[in-house]
């Protein structure tokens, strides 16, 4: 979190509306804590000292607190758990608003105003905190055995292209063919706390399936078809898939075949033992 001046923060709330008229009995470091505090929530009280270079006064928070537009957030994640500082409707009813994430629900002229602010401060939205206020970090993790295989390479531009037109950004990682490599990969993608993750096969080591379904997240598992999905898959069987292929070109006079393949250390023994006969 970078250190903004005070002079430079607060016009986005006052010029979002008149506070100075809203009787709310505010100094202009008021509204620039309270800005803040907006910008920011979930904050502590240490991420408002990051902020404003000093400590922030629990005289000052109690007022904000006194006149409804501040209200005890969430516990923060750091050391200590120290509670943290978050807006309230009362604060959206003030300044004539009716949500700070949903620009449709501003009037136009106010979005514009606060846009003007914004840009003249080079505000940029916490997204760590943003998650922690709703619970949505807007990222979906993606875990593919290779980024350079031109098969895996389409489907993660299309499933991008497909998730970007919904609001979301993908966080991508090429786990190689050994599970215990995708278990790490896994535990370093959940602790982003992605929205949901999408998966390439079936078989995952039985601590990646764990930490998934702990996770409570979406979990979509591709390539592959089992009866039993960590929670949703799809795909198809390539048993079933190679038998169809084998008849098709049975059924056009292709008698004698042969086969290249390339191994995948994820599949069963039994599996990999088909393919060596």
């Amino acid at each position: 979190m970078r250190r903004i001046e005070a002079a430079r923060l607060h016009p986005a709330i006052r010029a979002a509306a008149d506070a100075g008229g809203q009787g709310l009995d505010l100094s202009e470091f008021d509204v620039a804590v309270l800005a803040a505090i907006a910008y920011h929530q979930p904050v502590t009280r240490d991420g408002l000292k990051e902020i404003f270079g000093k400590e922030i006064s629990r005289d000052l928070t109690g007022r904000l607190h006194a006149r409804g537009l501040i209200a005890t957030g969430p516990r923060s994640p750091r050391r200590g758990a120290p509670y943290t500082f978050v807006t309230t409707g009362q604060f959206l009813a003030a300044f004539g608003l009716e949500s700070l994430s949903d620009p449709s629900k501003v009037s136009a002229e106010t979005l514009r105003k606060i846009n003007e602010a914004i840009a003249a401060t080079g505000f940029v939205p916490d997204a760590i905190a943003g998650a922690l206020a709703s619970s949505r970090s807007k990222l979906i993790t993606a875990l593919v055995p290779s980024i350079t295989n031109v098969v895996y390479s389409a489907m993660i531009r299309a499933f991008s292209n497909r998730m970007r037109d919904d609001g979301y950004q993908i966080l991508l990682s090429e786990t190689g063919f050994d599970p215990v490599d995708e278990e790490k990969a896994i535990a370093a993608h959940l602790s982003r706390r992605p929205d949901a993750i999408l998966l390439t096969g079936i078989h995952h080591s039985p601590r990646s399936r764990q930490m998934l379904l702990a996770s409570g997240i979406p979990v979509v598992e591709v390539w592959d078809y089992t009866e039993t999905p960590i929670d949703c898959c799809v795909g198809f069987r390539h048993v079933d898939t190679g038998h169809a292929a084998a008849e098709f070109a049975a059924e056009n006079g292709h008698l004698q075949a042969a086969t290249i393949c390339a191994g995948d250390e994820r599949d069963p023994p039994e599996e990999r033992l088909c393919r060596a006969v």
